[in-house]
């Protein structure tokens, strides 16, 4: 006879499982059905390392202020804490990295929950991205980032960089003079 203990024979009457037998991701009637580190050998946790790890590819369509007038496709890890972010759209193509400048207002609803923007700029130094972002009002000290949603991206021309823009539009356009006509240009 199989001697049950005091617990397990109150479980049985009320109708509930042991424990033990309902240990997901775990081969047989595995007694420890919690583990704070479960081995990564066995395929539930090799499942949950992998989807844990899994990059996620998204088509975003701009917000209205963005420059660039097509979608992006997205690419990021969900626990990578906006690091190693890639943004692609036509022939451009930029891994950035997503920050909180230290003076970025930070707009706190409750000390759990206030939006910021991150920003991350192109390698090339073309472009700027911009990304609302929910963080503790800890969020110096602690680095955690509750929430974003890349539907809110915002790409535009870096402001620094002019090469993106029609030659009127740069501030080294020669423009009009006090009669509202442009310059005369000598084309040789």
């Amino acid at each position: 006879m199989n001697k049950k203990s005091l617990k397990e024979r109150f479980q049985e009457l009320a109708g509930i499982k042991p424990l033990y037998q309902e240990a997901k991701g775990y081969r047989g009637d595995s007694p420890m059905p919690f583990r704070s580190n479960p081995d990564a050998n066995d395929q539930w946790s090799k499942d949950q390392i992998a989807k844990d790890s899994a990059m996620i590819t998204k088509v975003v369509n701009l917000k209205m202020d963005s420059e660039v007038g097509e979608p992006v496709t997205v690419s990021y890890a969900p626990d990578s804490n906006l690091t190693n972010v890639t943004i692609s759209w036509s022939n451009e193509s930029h891994t950035v990295d997503f920050e909180k400048e230290s003076d970025t207002h930070m707009e706190c609803l409750s000390i759990h929950d206030c939006d910021t923007e991150f920003m991350a700029e192109s390698e090339d130094g073309r472009w700027q991205f911009i990304l609302d972002v929910s963080v503790p009002e800890n969020y110096e000290d602690s680095g955690t980032i509750n929430d974003y949603d890349f539907d809110e991206l915002i790409v535009q021309g870096h402001p620094e960089n002019e090469d993106h823009l029609e030659p009127e539009d740069r501030s080294d356009w020669p423009g009009e003079d006090e009669a509202g006509m442009a310059p005369r240009v000598d084309i040789k």
